[in-house]
């Protein structure tokens, strides 16, 4: 008896798991994918998956309250039509959602989406104002160590009420035996090419519930129509067109406590090329062409085949490699040579061809994880084009799975028709398909699956909507734009005075300006990274500030002037590459470095002329003639080119994404006018402060100063 115990007790063995843990940012008018990996790749008991998002954009409150959606697909990429798991993460205090699903089905990985919750508004709103999400995915896969044991909780309930529940019960990997449990799960391996998965089960039966799934178990509150069946006396059932690998069997009942099973399998028929033949039917192997996009694309057609009372289905398969499930598959059929009016393939084609898509096998009623029953109302993009040849339609199938894929192609109404049906398919694959950008740009997200790049007044996720007043956009293109022109004063005189240094700096940042804004309102970027101009046009723009104020300390050596541009120069490069210029203190530290310059290098004159003039460390008397009675200083001048930058700050305190391209442009207008008023604040002819002349070693008198000129 102590034996019998002690091998129990070692037969039990409590689940394990696996924890992932993923970071990103995803704009709130963006939509963002991640890869998740699922690490093991035995059956799971569990998988639960948390994602946590944190607003980054707290007082940004001129925008509505963002409902972000998450949609899960299990090894491939999910859509709006096409998922396996969707949900809202609803506002509240952390953004945050979890689901757990018990026994879900076996993948190598699966595909988040995560749409930011705004989509239909405008992208106009600037980058560097809008952050968006920080999210934080975690997943935690539940299983067994043994392939050949699971947990009674998950099969008879759905969920476990434990942290580590036990895996106490054991799985059967025989073709045929005899059980005597209430609850009895066994695995079998389906070969590829197999037609028909036959279990039958014998002895005394008469409640007996079974379900199969090629995915996972399926667990006794979950039962599906498609995979349960019901014995009342012996007998056996069918499942047509299995997928090949491994399939979950589950035998329950309370009322029986001894009977037999046995699991069979029959295979499809081979032609002597190598082909599937299902029915009447051949599944020819297509290849897949590829195309960037199928606007002006001439999909070519290699496949013909034909319809008749017959064999009113056809079959083709062809191959997804790992690298191709970022594209959109699809096909285009064409009919020919028919005796039928051009009106009634049109309909046929439209409104009677039903299309299914199966992982490994041909597809059937009940097993396909793609199927649309017409183009009319399919979910699925679907287009009939009449052709000086004839009429073809041109199907997407989205985002496919991995692997061998066999579609079928069926005519509800060819009972009514007589005469053959003749057709020519060929397969694809496209980075866009038909245009679902809508002309706008797309590109790879995270090397998942190619994305939509609103540009040029649209929004939506395909680009297909407009996010506002034609009048506004146009509006706000000019006055962002040429708001930069500005500028040109203060270059004109730059250039006169022989500010050759001070003019470069300036004309840059007008055109890196313009070059961003350009983009930054999405008319085009010209083939530049839009973080990139943005980064060149922050860099640009404090360095312009920076060198103006520079210019005002007047540096007598012009080596301490290159030098002064350098450091500042190094420091904003840092600051960017670093943070983005993203922070308060990090928007206001380089103007802050750069105004210590004319800051020290005034109050060091101040205390030279207190100590020579009146043998004091400081005095205002000298405070007011260096800034008044010396005349050194235009303070007209001055004081208009403090009001001008004054009104510029004030202009962007004032941004709002409603009023963004008016204030902004005000802030353009403003800022590049404070180098002109700098310009005319010191005299033309005067390069820096001379204050002192040498003459026989002595000092000359203030009083008696004469400004000197300088070489610039």
């Amino acid at each position: 008896m102590f034996w019998l115990l002690l091998s129990v007790a070692f037969a039990l063995e409590n689940s394990t798991h696996v924890y992932e843990s993923v970071t990103d940012l995803c704009k709130k008018m963006q939509i963002c994918y991640q890869n998740i990996p699922i690490a093991v790749s035995q059956p799971l008991l569990q998988l639960s998956v948390q994602i946590k998002l944190t607003d980054l954009d707290e007082d940004l409150t001129e925008y509505p309250t963002p409902k972000p959606v998450v949609y899960i697909r299990f090894d491939a990429v999910p859509d709006e039509e096409f998922y396996d798991y969707k949900f809202e993460l609803k506002n509240s205090e952390d953004w945050k959602s979890k689901i757990d699903i018990p026994y879900p089905k076996k993948a190598n990985y699966f595909v988040l989406r995560l749409d930011g919750g705004l989509l239909d508004q405008s992208h106009l709103m600037p980058a560097y104002t809008v952050y968006g999400w920080s999210y934080k995915i975690k997943t935690w896969a539940y299983y067994c160590e043994s392939q050949f044991s699971t947990s009674s909780q998950y099969l008879l309930s759905g969920f476990y009420s434990e942290k580590d529940p036990q895996c106490d019960i054991d799985v059967l990997n025989t073709q045929s035996g005899t059980i005597s449990k209430p609850t009895q799960p066994v695995i079998y391996e389906v070969p590829s090419g197999a037609e028909s998965l036959i279990i039958s089960v014998s002895g005394v039966v008469s409640n007996l519930n079974v379900t199969a799934s090629p995915d996972n178990f399926i667990f006794v509150n979950s039962l599906n129509e498609n995979y349960s069946w019901t014995f009342t006396e012996p007998g056996r059932f069918i499942v047509p067109s299995p997928r090949p690998g491994r399939w979950h069997l589950l035998f329950f009942s309370m009322n029986d406590t001894s009977f037999g099973y046995e699991i069979d399998t029959l295979d499809y028929e081979w032609d002597k090329d190598g082909n599937m033949v299902i029915g009447k039917s051949v599944a020819y192997q297509d290849s897949v062409k590829s195309y960037t996009s199928l606007v002006d694309s001439d999909i070519k057609i290699d496949c013909t085949g034909s319809f008749n009372s017959d064999s009113d289905v056809q079959y083709h398969r062809f191959m997804v490699l790992p690298d191709h499930t970022d594209e959109r598959f699809g096909t285009k059929l064409k009919i020919y040579n028919s005796t039928l009016d051009e009106n009634t393939i049109y309909n046929l084609l439209n409104e009677d061809l039903e299309i299914k898509i199966q992982l490994g096998s041909p597809p059937t009623n009940t097993s396909s994880y793609l199927s649309f029953a017409n183009c009319k109302s399919s979910d699925v993009y679907c287009k009939v084009i009449k052709e000086s040849s004839g009429i073809s339609m041109v199907i997407e199938f989205r985002y496919l799975k991995k692997g061998i894929n066999y579609a079928s192609f069926k005519l509800n109404s060819l009972s009514t028709i007589s005469s053959p049906i003749y057709y020519q398919l060929g397969m694809f694959r496209s980075k866009v398909g038909d245009n679902i950008c809508h002309s706008e740009y797309y590109y790879l997200y995270n090397e998942i699956v190619y994305t939509c790049y609103c540009m040029r007044n649209t929004a939506g996720p395909y680009c297909e909507k407009t996010a506002f007043s034609d009048t506004i956009y146009d509006l706000g293109l000019t006055f962002l734009i040429t708001s930069n022109l500005a500028m040109i004063p203060a270059l004109v005189v730059g250039v006169i005075y022989l500010y050759y240094g001070e003019v470069a700096v300036y004309g840059s940042n007008m055109i890196a300006s313009m070059i961003y804004h350009a983009c930054d309102w999405q008319y085009y970027c010209f083939d530049f990274n839009p973080m990139t101009l943005l980064l060149i046009d922050f860099l640009l723009s404090y360095m312009s500030i920076m060198v103006c104020l520079v210019h005002v300390s007047r540096l007598k050596n012009p080596n301490v002037k290159t030098a002064a541009y350098v450091f500042l120069f190094v420091i904003l490069l840092y600051i960017g590459l670093n943070t983005a210029f993203r922070g308060t203190l990090v928007t206001f530290m380089p103007p802050l470095i750069a105004g210590l310059i004319p800051i020290s290098r005034y109050i060091y004159i101040i205390m030279m002329l207190s100590k020579r003039k009146e043998n004091k460390c400081w005095s205002w008397r000298q405070v007011k003639w260096f800034f008044v009675t010396s005349k050194l200083i235009n303070l007209k001048w001055a004081l208009a080119a403090i009001v001008s930058f004054a009104l510029a700050l004030t202009s962007r305190f004032l941004e709002l994404n409603d009023n963004y391209y008016i204030t902004h442009s005000c802030w353009h207008i403003f800022v590049m006018l404070t180098p002109f008023f700098v310009f005319f604040v010191f005299p033309r002819d005067q390069k820096d402060f001379e204050i002192e002349r040498s003459s026989t070693s002595e000092l000359i008198s203030l009083e008696s100063y004469a400004p000197l000129k300088s070489i610039n």
